[in-house]
């Protein structure tokens, strides 16, 4: 559910005691004493049709209520930013691939 809160935002998505916010308090995960603190940004990738599209989100979590300041924010979007790139390089090199396949294959 953190992540599902997470993906439709802009930035990060900061919960900094989920035991105090009603969203996610009665989440197992934060009952159980296994989740507190969730940061977490959306991670996107250009499409064919050139337009951004969600694919998935980064997060830091921990067991304890935590803040994270400005500089630790920078930071996760900065690892957000390079995570992206990776998977538009990643999904560059196999389209490349398969077109060079395609080609020798005529």
């Amino acid at each position: 559910a953190f992540c599902a809160h997470a993906i439709l935002q802009e930035n990060v998505f900061l919960i900094q005691d989920a035991t105090r916010d009603d969203r996610f308090a009665d989440n197992p995960l934060v009952a159980g004493g296994l989740v507190k603190f969730y940061a977490g940004i959306p991670l996107s990738i250009t499409g064919k049709d050139r337009r951004k599209h969600r694919i998935g989100t980064l997060c830091l979590i921990d067991s304890r209520p935590r803040d994270l300041d400005a500089k630790g924010m920078r930071m996760l979007e900065d690892l957000g930013k390079l995570v992206e790139y990776e998977v538009e390089v990643s999904v560059a090199m196999e389209q490349a691939r398969e077109k060079a396949a395609a080609d020798s294959s005529k």
